[in-house]
């Protein structure tokens, strides 16, 4: 009975040490998650961001003027119906990215 219970108290402390160890690498994660939410995304890492932005937009706004433009220059016999074509198929490409 007691060499039944000493092996019972062993495996409980084995249990609880894996458990202990399970929660303290949950902390160290959870603290470095912290971190980094408390640092948050640098003024600079907007910035670039935020001009990305702009480019895929104002690229986007160029291609959709140019497919207006060549549909006009189509619908004149100016110019062939792949060139459209060519011009709408940009403009998706700029839209997908921006």
């Amino acid at each position: 009975m007691v060499q039944a219970e000493a092996n019972l108290n062993k495996l409980l402390n084995g249990t609880r040490s894996q458990e202990v160890a399970q929660s303290e690498a949950q902390l160290a994660e959870a603290q470095a998650k912290l971190q980094q939410l408390k640092a948050g995304n640098r003024a600079e890492d907007v910035a670039q961001a935020q001009a990305r932005l702009n480019q895929a937009q104002a690229q986007l706004r160029q291609a959709q003027d140019d497919l207006e433009h060549n549909q006009m220059l189509f619908n004149q016999g100016a110019i062939s119906q792949q060139t459209v074509n060519q011009k709408r198929s940009e403009c998706a490409t700029s839209d997908v990215t921006a």
